[in-house]
């Protein structure tokens, strides 16, 4: 369900968002956009700080570990897979093969 906020924006901010809204249907879809994607930046920029491991990004932007490195590729993001990422990979795999069993 969506609900209803209320923002005070600059004029800086209302331009960017008037901008943006010539991309998009409408003003709130717009916004709705510009949060996605800077959610989305937020998280790949802490990835590539290394504050965030791959499987800690991709659950962040509710993605599989293979999206996120898609997206990465798409971006040009070098993807270094570390040993803790080869393990989110098969505790995910396990829990499938225990929903599939059981």
């Amino acid at each position: 369900m969506n609900k209803v906020i209320s923002l005070r924006l600059s004029e800086e901010e209302r331009a960017i968002l008037e901008q943006a809204s010539k991309e998009a249907p409408d003003r709130s879809a717009a916004a709705r956009a510009l949060i996605r994607d800077g959610w989305t930046f937020l998280i790949l920029k802490k990835y590539r700080e290394g504050k965030l491991s791959t499987g800690q990004a991709a659950r962040a932007l509710d993605s599989t570990i293979s999206e996120f490195i898609d997206v990465l590729g798409d971006l040009g993001v070098r993807t270094p897979i570390e040993y803790e990422d080869y393990l989110d990979s098969e505790e995910a795999l396990n829990e499938l093969w225990e929903d599939a069993d059981g």
